[in-house]
């Protein structure tokens, strides 16, 4: 996967709506664009291959396991949103 390829994926997994586990943590409904996308460069710096490629095909728990792996890498905006919408 190259990595515009990644980079659509990984936008496209924080973007879905959140369900499960993590529905019931989201205190201020869905981030906005601006939001997403400040993650993506933490994403595709931090996570692995088999991570994005997860994300690319819906998995957006492997997006979040990934930066609860490397919570004390994440820069301070992207800390900012996933405290936001309780991640």
């Amino acid at each position: 996967m190259n990595r515009t390829a990644l980079t659509f994926a990984v936008v496209t997994a924080l973007a879905l709506p959140l369900h499960g586990a993590f529905a019931s943590k989201v205190m201020h409904g869905q981030p906005t664009a601006a939001e997403k996308s400040i993650c993506t460069s933490d994403a595709l710096s931090l996570c692995s291959a088999e991570q994005l490629a997860a994300a690319a095909i819906g998995d957006r728990h492997s997006i979040y396991e990934c930066f609860r792996q490397h919570r004390r890498e994440i820069g301070a905006e992207c800390d900012r949103v996933l405290r936001k919408y309780g991640h």
